[in-house]
């Protein structure tokens, strides 16, 4: 399940900016990027590694989140 929600919610964000508005394809694309790293981390960690490493689906995702971010203020002040 863990693994699973981010891609859902990647693809689904990508549709619904597609579908409504463009402005938010870039950073959509983004998050759904970092939604496939994220997801890929969590099916190879695991909390019984030692803790540098049962982090990095974490730090991925929040990574994800600061580019996601990043990105749309970007769009936002090109636009």
């Amino acid at each position: 399940m863990c693994a699973v929600t981010p891609l859902a919610v990647g693809l689904l964000y990508v549709t619904a900016a597609a579908a409504t508005d463009r402005t938010l394809l870039p950073a959509a694309l983004v998050l759904l990027a970092g939604a496939v790293v994220t997801a890929r981390l969590v099916r190879v960690t695991s909390s019984a590694e030692p803790r540098e490493r049962s982090r990095l689906p974490y730090k991925s995702f929040m990574l994800t989140q600061y580019g996601a971010c990043l990105t749309q203020i970007a769009v936002e002040l090109l636009v």
